[in-house]
């Protein structure tokens, strides 16, 4: 298990006992995430050792759209219309990557 990193200066879009999603930006940077400005969150998932899992955007309709952080390929992590349903979606493909791989 992996904790939360420090949120005391971040907007959290989302939080529950295992994932957390915040606001990254070029000015907040986390982790290399958001410098460049090609990212408005990542997803932290409590329950991994590496913990960020999936990181995105925020469209102008407000979908969030992104894709999964440890794959050394791009795969997408189905589109939401809420944070909460963005880190469901996250879990999901987690899981089914690593079924996937053999893990």
């Amino acid at each position: 298990m992996s904790e939360f990193p420090d949120l005391s200066n971040r907007e959290v879009l989302y939080k529950g006992r295992r994932f957390v999603m915040f606001a990254v930006s070029a000015e907040r940077p986390f982790d290399g995430y958001g410098e460049d400005g090609n990212c408005d969150f990542v997803v932290w998932d409590g329950g991994d050792p590496t913990g960020v899992i999936s990181y995105g955007t925020v469209t102008r309709q407000g979908v969030f759209r992104g894709a999964l952080a440890f794959s050394h390929v791009d795969i997408d992590v189905d589109d939401a219309p809420s944070p909460r349903e963005f880190v469901a979606n996250s879990h999901k493909k987690a899981e089914w990557y690593s079924k996937a791989i053999g893990l």
